[in-house]
């Protein structure tokens, strides 16, 4: 099951991360009418789909680090150029909305190179256009302002280009997301399989060699990374021989069609073989 979903359970996990609440140190944080606007506002973003929609049983946190390869070794260098840039656009923890954007730059970098740029497509044309760094302040070097479109022309890919999201584009866009997923259908084994992308259907090929009857969720607050994981799991030997459902939960999926997959992947399993998984992953 891939399944979209947010890191933040509830409006306080969101306000302790973004420490959004009054500060003594800066009086432009929302407060009173405005901060309850803004928290009605991320209530909407707020999702703990993974927990609300499958009856899941508690869970265990294991840690499964990403092993890198050669060749990803530059992709690694930009990621923290970004981050040390990044940091230096913060004011005390808080990062300004420069910092942020460049967080979110090394974010989707590390989660896989194709989304510093593909998930930005001009459904006019099915190309993207260019895609600009968010503007930095004139004291920062120029060199930070076009890390990531340096890396893909060192990596060789396309250049492509970052329009605003705020004109209907990105996957609720039915256009866009044809363009998109036909993108990602035509990449290739080694194109497709990132550190993060390698790393994740590694560990979902695990589970299944060890334990063939059970059930994998995976849940992601990105849906575009999904929709990788997705493809990178249909091409994958190990998980197609075993002729595995993988199901998605999101707008590329009709409601009722959606239900009944919920129906289907929530019908108990052999709670024998469940506790005996718990245990294995204790163990590591």
């Amino acid at each position: 099951m891939i399944l979209p979903g947010s890191p933040f359970q509830h409006i306080e996990d969101f306000d302790d991360i973004f420490e959004t609440g009054p500060d003594e140190d800066n009086g432009s944080v929302p407060e009173g009418v405005i901060w309850n606007m803004f928290q009605r506002y991320f209530m909407g973003q707020i999702l703990s789909r993974p927990k609300s929609a499958l009856n899941l049983p508690d869970w265990t946190r294991h840690v499964v680090p990403v092993i890198s390869e050669l060749r990803d070794r530059y992709n690694y260098l930009v990621i923290v150029a970004l981050v040390c840039e990044a940091k230096r656009h913060s004011r005390g923890k808080k990062f300004t909305k420069d910092g942020i954007a460049l967080l979110n730059k090394a974010h989707r970098l590390a989660n896989h190179p194709v989304l510093l740029d593909g998930p930005q497509i001009d459904i006019k044309t099915g190309v993207g256009l260019a895609d600009p760094l968010p503007k930095v302040s004139e004291k920062s070097t120029d060199k930070s302002e076009d890390l990531g479109s340096h890396a893909d022309a060192q990596a060789g890919n396309k250049q492509h280009s970052i329009p605003s999201r705020s004109g209907g584009m990105g996957r609720a866009n039915k256009e866009w997301t044809e363009i998109w997923l036909q993108r990602v259908r035509g990449m290739d084994t080694v194109e497709l399989l990132s550190p993060r992308v390698r790393t994740i259907v590694s560990t979902v090929n695990d589970l299944l060699r060890c334990h063939q009857d059970e059930k994998v969720v995976i849940a992601s607050a990105s849906v575009v990374f999904l929709d990788l994981l997705f493809e990178a799991l249909c091409q994958d030997v190990v998980v197609m021989d075993k002729k595995r459902m993988i199901a998605q939960y999101d707008l590329s999926i009709e409601v009722d069609k959606r239900a009944s997959i919920i129906d289907a992947f929530s019908k108990p399993t052999d709670m024998s073989k469940k506790a005996e998984l718990r245990e294995a992953l204790r163990m590591t």
